[in-house]
């Protein structure tokens, strides 16, 4: 058998067991990779050390803690006698910003369970084209734009009182100068928490990264502040 270096891979359901309709071709997960054997490879280890919702393989991982949002008895290893496991293989793969763009064009349309990041975003097939729209923008520049937004938000609400000579800081618990070196670290804390919980709870912002990329207008439009 020819070994698969770069691709992208599908794996699906021979039975309709873990997905629903809404699951189109009862694909479970798509990925990517520069060594489709070996990652196979790993996928078929099992972890006795760890609970099998934290397991260190990352697609059995992934399966149980989907099992355990579905109420489906978990598993300890990966069933691949259940599963059909198709590869996407051709020269364009080997680039890296490329093969995460056609895994991010087929999350989209097929709708695996198991994946949850770049499940919004604007992707595109054709090489050619994504190469002339392609920007160079990383996870840590889309973490700083968040924070900035929400800065701009946070500061400019009406609610927290900014003219005021005094805030309470949790830390102390006891009143401080707002122009204080506590005081205005007493700030940042409160921002801090703040963001931690808008960033992770109410926007979920670390599955938003592909959506940020290529649609920031809409990805601007989805944020919830409340």
């Amino acid at each position: 058998m020819k070994k698969v270096i770069y691709c992208v891979y599908i794996i699906c359901e021979k039975e309709q067991e873990y997905t629903t309709k809404k699951h189109k071709c009862k694909t479970l997960y798509i990925g990517e990779t520069t060594d489709f054997q070996k990652r196979m490879s790993i996928y078929s280890k099992e972890d006795r050390s760890r609970p099998l919702i934290s397991s260190s393989n990352e697609f059995l991982r992934k399966l149980n803690q989907y099992l355990w949002r579905i109420d489906k008895p978990l598993l300890s290893s990966v069933p691949f006698n259940k599963l059909n496991i198709r590869t996407l293989a051709f020269p364009n793969l080997k680039d890296d910003a490329y093969r995460k763009e056609v895994e991010g064009y087929l999350i989209t349309r097929l709708n695996p369970p198991l994946n949850r990041a770049k499940k919004e975003g604007k992707f595109e097939l054709n090489y050619k084209k994504f190469k002339k729209l392609e920007t160079i923008v990383t996870y840590e520049e889309y973490k700083e734009d968040c924070r900035d937004t929400f800065r701009e938000w946070y500061f400019d609400r009406t609610d927290l009182n900014w003219d005021s000579e005094k805030i309470h800081s949790s830390k102390l618990g006891r009143m401080v100068y707002r122009n204080s070196w506590e005081g205005e670290r007493t700030v940042e804390r409160n921002l801090d928490k703040k963001y931690d919980t808008w960033f992770q709870d109410i926007n979920k912002l670390y599955l938003k990264y592909d959506l940020w990329r290529t649609d920031y207008d809409k990805w601007l439009e989805d944020l919830r502040y409340r």
